[in-house]
């Protein structure tokens, strides 16, 4: 019986489990997606100051460059801090279902008494 409902409760923390992980993948799709389009301007930014040849537009174009890379990293940052937020949670919120799902066997003596009786 211990066995089966081991089996049992290692099954249904694993479905517990995958529905956290995609759980917090999806919390961090939006935060992904504002990162990736931050670094993708920083990208572009950098590709025109290097196109750039006009000293009084490089000044422009680093100043932008400097800006959009300044944008990418809060953005990185902002990202870094979701997911350690996310996957924390997450990892608590499974310890205490594996806490929970143990099977444990107790036994209890109900009452032990020798008696001699002369």
């Amino acid at each position: 019986l211990a066995h089966h409902l081991e089996a049992q409760s290692a099954t249904e923390l694993d479905s517990a489990r995958e529905r956290a992980d995609r759980y917090a993948e999806d919390c961090l799709l939006a935060p992904r997606e504002e990162m990736e389009a931050a670094r993708a301007e920083w990208e572009k930014a950098r590709g025109k100051l290097r196109d750039t040849t006009e000293p009084q537009d490089r000044v422009k174009a680093r100043a932008h460059a400097e800006r959009t890379e300044r944008e990418y990293r809060k953005k990185l940052q902002a990202l870094r801090v979701a997911e350690e937020q996310h996957y924390g949670e997450k990892d608590r919120t499974l310890a205490a279902l594996a806490a929970k799902a143990k099977v444990v066997v107790d036994r209890t003596l109900v009452a032990s008494a020798y008696f001699w009786v002369r």
